[in-house]
């Protein structure tokens, strides 16, 4: 991980612009109460320079948000920022309980069973009703496997790992 990554973590995608006044669409990867204007966002140019640009206004749009950001004033100005992705802090994200985790920290976990055996690596984690699915990939093949504690045995960032009861996962 370099230090850019080390520091910040993808808050959103712009998305398109709206209406004539500067207003942009964001597809949001964070928690909706991240992003208030006392949480600057962040971006990069074409250079890979980082610019800190902050929120005026947010409102959810469509399952998306309208954004307004200070110094965008017009159509023309927000039409650059198609398609840009959006920074936060990593330090403007709030302390977890130790037993809970950002999805940012579980996704690229090497997955093993109870005996060590390795059953691939967490690609992707599907939100449902009741709890978590994680996805996890090996050569090619996906199984399921849900965020409870009978199936999720250890969770260790620090060695980038999760023990699982490999019985209850299923192909996807």
């Amino acid at each position: 991980m370099n230090d850019f990554d080390e520091q910040f973590l993808v808050a959103g995608k712009v998305i398109g612009v709206h209406g004539i006044h500067g207003a942009l669409r964001l597809k949001s990867f964070v928690d909706e109460n991240l992003l208030e204007p006392v949480n600057p966002l962040f971006y990069r140019d074409s250079e890979r320079k980082i610019h800190r640009i902050s929120i005026l206004s947010i409102k959810p749009h469509k399952r998306n948000y309208l954004v307004t950001f200070e110094g965008i004033t017009d159509r023309t100005q927000a039409t650059a920022f198609i398609g840009m992705q959006l920074y936060i802090e990593r330090k403007a994200l709030p302390e977890l309980d130790s037993d809970t985790y950002y999805w940012f920290e579980i996704q690229g976990l090497d997955v093993k069973d109870t005996s060590g055996n390795h059953l691939g690596v967490i690609q992707s984690i599907i939100e449902t009703g009741s709890n978590d699915v994680y996805v996890i990939e090996n050569n090619g093949d996906k199984y399921l496997i849900p965020a409870i504690e009978s199936a999720i045995q250890e969770i260790d960032t620090h060695h980038k790992r999760v023990v699982v009861d490999h019985e209850q996962m299923i192909d996807y």
